[in-house]
């Protein structure tokens, strides 16, 4: 079940769920973490726009959804300094937390949206995803995360492939 990223942190804490996947590091002494993955961000836009990828100038000039800055405080605020960076200013219309909600609003024609490049092959009706063009896109990453009293969990996230992530 799906639960906001502070939501999920407390749950896994009292013992209510025993793995957790976040985009958030939980940085817990009793927590164990691994780096699953690292999803390069891209942009929902409405099908009939005819671009191959976004560059930030365009991305400025429409509504932007995307999700909180408390949820993805990296990537948001890699947006905004490449928005300065070109002379212009990121308009977030609108905060959301879920992605599938995010490519729900661009096929409304909210504005346009920043998802993971993965999901262009996931997107609805009137929707596609073209990638950024930054030298560096941004990313977000995917954490498996238990709590280090919970041997099964962590055997089990033990099997699984993973980036070689060491915390900073």
């Amino acid at each position: 079940m799906w639960k906001p990223p502070t939501r999920s942190r407390s749950s896994l804490a009292s013992g209510e769920c025993d793995l957790a996947l976040t985009t958030l590091p939980m940085a817990r002494e009793d927590i164990e973490e691994r780096l699953l993955t690292r999803l390069p961000m891209a942009v929902a836009v409405p099908v009939d726009v005819e671009l191959k990828q976004v560059h930030i100038k365009t991305l400025c000039r429409h509504p932007l959804l995307m999700v909180p800055r408390d949820t993805e405080p990296d990537l948001f605020d890699r947006l905004l300094v490449a928005a300065r960076s070109a002379g212009q200013v990121l308009r977030v219309a609108q905060p959301i937390v879920a992605f599938p909600s995010i490519l729900a609003m661009v096929a409304m024609g909210k504005g346009w949206g920043i998802v993971p490049l993965a999901m262009r092959g996931a997107t609805p009706d009137g929707v596609k995803v073209l990638p950024l063009q930054m030298r560096e896109p941004p990313v977000i990453r995917v954490f498996m995360s238990w709590r280090s009293s919970n041997a099964w969990a962590g055997k089990l996230v033990g099997a699984l492939k993973s980036d070689d992530y060491r915390p900073d």
